[in-house]
């Protein structure tokens, strides 16, 4: 009975717990599967974000240089241009950077590779890490600057090392080099193996020294610091030469290697620093070939951007591209001006081949509106630290010269003009856009693989689909109740990958571009011919060159002499000439002034008379003389308030030529009889009527006319023989004397007899004989 009741209390003990450990079970099962969709997904996400973030941590920047010899100026500048923009870009991204330097055989100047090497241990660069690349034996003062760097990558049969090539160098240098590999940047060169490579009598060991507990350490040293190590009584296992004394220091890259000094790894070729450095494939591409002279041209922007100016710096740039200047900086300071001469511009700029000339915007005050476009088509921009930048939508005059804003239809193909000019330039076109529309929002982006910083609008993020991890947007941009656009400082401009790290004045960009200091870079003065251009194309010269052109054409119709319309030819030609190259004018307004003279002389003397072709001629000459003086691709598109602003005053212009030149011409008719030189040219008339001369009007004297002693009458009706063809106009021959005539309208071969049927003057119409 006890034993069956302990068993059954037992079963029951067993079942109890049992059926507890299963309910516990459920419930926790239930808890785990009632945990909410969304919660889980954040989970995921927590877990994944840190991965993403080591993902764009390790992928780091990278550029790469070739220093050819010998080392000047303009390898100076790049790199260091290249290192300063990579230590800025490292601190923003947040990722590691490494300026890769291949190192080539040669010699260079000392105090060049002394200042390099300075700066590539300074504090300046310490965000990066440089690296020395040689594929090839360096000796001399070219190893300086893989010695300089922190790391050094050797191909396995190339030799670094030798720097007075078989003798020592001056304590000078010498002293000067040692304080730099003090610094330990690369911990694989110390002072010791320095020494061996300066100075063939120095021997350089490797010893191993026994540290207790701690294991055994190696260090390199000379036979001095040997001994001292000695005569201190540190245990030392192991001695290893590594250069004897009377030899030259250089090692090759696989023995360095096996002593594990100089280098940290060994390549064979160049792509192989991908995979070292974890660097993507565009690290290994150089963006610009430097190491020749630099020739350098210095243009200024200082003034209101209009159409003379543009063709003057077009010109400017022709001349310097066929001189072989390889550096064109314009330095701009203005506020903007006429936009197609600012777009033009900028497109001339930008077509010019970056791997022959580099073009660089430098911007001491401010670049505003269409100067901001300009220093947008420059392969680089640098600006004074208190610079602006920006603000690049159009302007309109409306009446009672108020300033207003452009309609949104013409900010549409500006926006496209700096898209394009951004792209080709490599830079944020996004916030290029924003210069010119307000109501465009920018934001901060990174890439979801390499980390990259950049900017992008809504629209350019949806379109990646994903690639890039969306950040805020940039205060400058969107902001619809501002009527002020994007408009920056010089940091902030570099910030947002516009511009190249501040510079101060002039010398510190020479340096930042590798000019030498030695060079001035004065601004290209204007040539005398491009001063007359500007003179020309002043209100004042359009107007003075209309009235005399027009003038010496009335004088011309009354003393006939060929002087005259000569000089009346010339100043139109100046006119359309000097409009031609100043910007204003091109082939559509000289034909028209051509061909409105054509239908004159055809109105004068083909078909005598005043009718379609005479009207039609003033119509084009002056719809021509219009023209020239206004830039007809600077109408705003459907603003017909500015246009017609525009063509008003250019009609004023030569309406008020015109008024001049009817009172001038009336002063002329009442003066000329009473001036010296014309009075022996005019005979006073002797009496009127009929065949008889005008006393309102002066006439040549008579001796100056052929067969002035006729009338009228008696000269109609005379015989003479075609000297010319009358095509229909031509010559004849009468009584010994040549006439130009005209036929009445058919054409006469040479040599046909002809008589006069009509004069009226000088106007002579003849008729073919049957």
């Amino acid at each position: 009975m006890t034993n069956r009741w302990l068993i059954s209390t037992f079963w029951t003990f067993c079942s109890l717990v049992g059926f507890h450990w299963c309910l516990s079970s459920a419930l926790f099962s239930q808890d785990l599967l009632e945990i909410p969709k969304d919660k889980q997904a954040a989970r995921k996400a927590e877990e994944k974000e840190p991965k993403e973030q080591n993902t764009q941590k390790n992928i780091p920047l990278g550029r790469t240089i070739t220093v050819e010899s010998p080392v000047n100026d303009a390898i100076f500048g790049h790199i260091k241009n290249t290192a300063s923009t990579l230590q800025i870009q490292a601190a923003q991204e947040n990722r590691k950077a490494f300026l890769i330097l291949e190192i080539t055989p040669g010699d260079s100047p000392f105090h060049q590779v002394q200042g390099l090497a300075k700066f590539l241990t300074s504090d300046k660069v310490s965000a990066v890490t440089t690296v020395a690349w040689v594929p090839k034996t360096v000796t001399g003062n070219n190893a300086v600057l893989a010695l300089a760097c922190k790391e050094i990558i050797m191909h396995p049969d190339a030799e670094l090392g030798d720097l007075g090539r078989g003798r020592a160098l001056d304590q000078d240098e010498q002293r000067s080099l040692l304080s730099l590999i003090q610094k330990r940047l690369n911990p694989k060169v110390n002072e010791a193996l320095l020494k061996g490579f300066m100075d063939p009598q120095v021997a350089v060991l490797k010893v191993n020294i026994e540290q207790g507990n701690n294991g055994v350490t190696s260090k390199v040293v000379t036979t001095t610091e040997l001994k001292q190590l000695q005569n201190s009584g540190v245990t030392i296992s192991d001695i290893e030469t590594i250069k004897e004394a009377g030899t030259p220091g250089i090692l090759t890259g696989t023995h360095a290697r096996a002593l594990d000094v100089l280098v940290s790894k060994i390549a064979r070729e160049r792509s192989d620093l991908v995979s070292i450095f974890n660097l993507p494939p565009e690290a290994l591409r150089e963006s610009l070939s430097v190491g020749g002279e630099q020739q350098a041209i210095r243009l200024k922007l200082n003034d209101v951007i209009e159409p003379v100016i543009g063709n003057y710096l077009f010109r400017q740039i022709d001349r310097a591209v066929k001189q072989g200047k390889n550096i064109i900086i314009i330095e701009i300071d203005s506020p903007g001006g006429y936009l197609k001469t600012s777009i033009d511009l900028a497109d001339k700029l930008a077509s010019l081949d970056s791997d022959k000339v580099l073009t660089v915007a430098y911007v001491p005050k401010q670049a505003i509106s269409g100067a901001a476009i300009v220093a947008l088509g420059c392969d680089q921009i640098y600006m004074h630290p208190s610079a602006l930048i920006g603000d690049a939508g159009p302007i309109e005059m409306r009446q009672g010269q108020v300033m207003e804003r452009a309609p949104e239809k013409v900010i549409g193909p500006i926006r496209a003009k700096l898209k394009e000019l951004a792209h080709k330039k490599g830079r944020p076109a996004a916030v290029a856009e924003a210069m010119t529309d307000r109501k465009l929002p920018v934001f901060e982006v990174r890439n979801r693989e390499t980390g990259q910083l950049w900017y992008m609008t809504q629209q350019e993020i949806d379109a990646e689909g994903g690639k890039w991890i969306q950040g805020p947007q940039i205060p400058e941009s969107g902001q619809e109740d501002n009527d002020k656009l994007l408009t920056v400082e010089s940091e902030r401009a570099h910030e947002l990958k516009l511009t190249e790290p501040p510079v101060q004045n002039l010398e510190d960009l020479k340096e930042r571009l590798g000019i030498s200091v030695e060079e001035e870079l004065k601004p290209l003065e204007k040539t005398w011919l491009d001063t007359m251009i500007f003179v020309l194309n002043s209100n004042t010269a359009h107007f003075l060159l209309i009235v005399a052109g027009l003038v010496l054409i009335y004088v011309e119709a009354n003393f006939v002499s060929g002087f005259f319309g000569t000089l009346s030819a010339l100043c139109f030609i100046l006119y359309f000439w000097s409009a031609f190259l100043g910007g204003t004018a091109g082939w559509l307004e000289v034909i028209l002034f051509l061909f409105s003279v054509a239908l004159l002389l055809v109105e004068a003397f083909v078909l005598p008379g005043f009718g379609v072709f005479g009207i039609t001629g003033i119509i084009l000459m002056f719809t021509s003389l219009i023209m020239a003086t206004m830039t007809l691709g600077e109408a705003t598109w459907g603003d017909t308030e500015s246009n017609f602003s525009r063509i008003s005053s250019s009609f004023m212009l030569i309406a008020g030529a015109l008024t001049t030149v009817i009172v001038l011409a009336v002063i002329f008719n009442l003066m000329l009889p009473r001036i010296p030189f014309v009075r022996e040219l005019i005979k006073p008339p002797a009496f009127d009527g009929p065949g008889g001369y005008s006393t309102d009007e002066p006439h040549l004297h008579p001796d100056l006319v052929p067969h002035a002693d006729l009338e009228e009458g008696n000269f109609v009706g005379k015989r003479a023989t075609t000297f010319t063809a009358l095509r229909p106009a031509g010559k004849i021959k009468l009584d010994g004397e040549v006439l130009n005539v005209v036929s009445n309208g058919a054409y006469i071969p040479p040599g046909t007899e002809v008589e006069i049927i009509e004069r009226s003057g000088n106007h002579i119409v003849v008729r073919e004989i049957s």
